[in-house]
């Protein structure tokens, strides 16, 4: 608004306040001097009333006080006979005065300050709610994306409707087990432990070897990306790799270069082959981290199955976030 434009954003210190004062009553006495061969010697505070307003608004309280008391000595020094009767009477009626007029600017300036903070704490909700709206928005659009994959290509691989049934369920509670470690994090980085250890829950976690050094953390954006993987990666060693027997599976997770470089290695299964076609499990590897600048490889060795995945880490402020609340250790080992 326009008319806020003389008044101070901050409240003034008290060397300014007092300078401030001490300048508007030398400025009004000058003034006042200046005017005495129109007016003479009568209506001798005329010219302070302005100021003290002006010296309450820029320097507060205080450098209204300053400038009042600054002004009743100038003005009682030289507009005043020093023999005139009224002059104790007008000095006091002008403090009585001066200070109402004082109140009255240091509580305009104040009401204005906290209007103004007002309306900057309003205007900065405002931006969070619509960066809000935004990034549900686009969690969304993904989400929906995700889901439509998931329904698409689990028909099309399905023998029957209850294997679908079968496949898309299981998907969607890994992916519903992502969802629940983001909303853990409160937006912020999620925590990778935390995540594989949710998302391998099912699987029987006593088989699992998880070896974190240090607490890695996924952007929220690439949570259900990473569960997706981990769970193909999973359902695929229970139907044909090391789950299948008697094996393990070991995952080592390292941080190198900003990225967390995850390896899911199978030990102590059958032989495994690659497959002669390629099915949704491949393209989920293929294209499920790609838009956070993450990968996933697969080799198929004579030990097992090996993928080596990579994660962007978040920025060091969402890592810190995630590092307060986690109460896993550093370093997981055997569940």
């Amino acid at each position: 608004m326009a008319w806020r434009t003389p008044f101070p954003r901050a409240r003034a210190s008290w060397a300014r306040a007092v300078l401030l004062g001490l300048a508007m009553a030398a400025a009004a006495t000058v003034l006042r001097w200046a005017v005495v061969s129109v007016i003479g010697y009568s209506l001798p505070f005329i010219t302070y009333f302005p100021f003290l307003l002006a010296a309450s608004i820029w320097g507060g309280a205080w450098g209204g006080v300053v400038a009042l008391v600054a002004s009743a000595l100038f003005a009682g020094r030289l507009f005043f006979h020093p023999d005139d009767p009224l002059r104790e009477w007008a000095l006091g009626s002008f403090v009585i005065a001066g200070g109402f007029v004082i109140g009255a600017g240091a509580l305009l300036a104040e009401a204005v300050r906290v209007s103004r903070d007002r309306e900057q704490r309003l205007e900065a909700t405002e931006a969070q709610l619509q960066t809000l709206v935004g990034e549900l928005a686009h969690r969304g659009r993904n989400a929906i994306t995700v889901l439509m994959a998931i329904v698409t290509q689990s028909l099309r691989r399905a023998g029957s409707l209850e294997e679908a049934e079968q496949i898309i369920n299981a998907r969607l509670e890994a992916l519903g087990r992502a969802q629940e470690e983001v909303l853990k994090a409160e937006g912020g980085a999620t925590s990778l432990p935390a995540l594989l250890s949710r998302t391998l829950e099912p699987f029987d976690l006593t088989r699992f070897e998880l070896d974190f050094d240090g607490p890695a953390v996924v952007h929220p954006d690439a949570a259900a990306g990473v569960c997706l993987v981990i769970h193909e990666l999973a359902t695929n060693a229970v139907k044909y790799g090391a789950l299948s027997a008697q094996g393990r599976v070991r995952v080592l997770c390292r941080e190198h270069e900003g990225k967390s470089r995850l390896e899911w290695r199978e030990i102590g299964g059958p032989m495994v082959e690659p497959p002669a076609a390629h099915g949704f499990g491949h393209r989920l590897l293929r294209g499920a981290l790609s838009p956070h600048g993450g990968s996933a490889t697969r080799r198929f060795e004579p030990d097992g199955v090996v993928c080596e995945i990579e994660i962007p880490t978040p920025d060091s402020s969402s890592r810190s976030a995630v590092h307060s609340k986690s109460e896993l250790p550093p370093r997981s080992t055997t569940a």
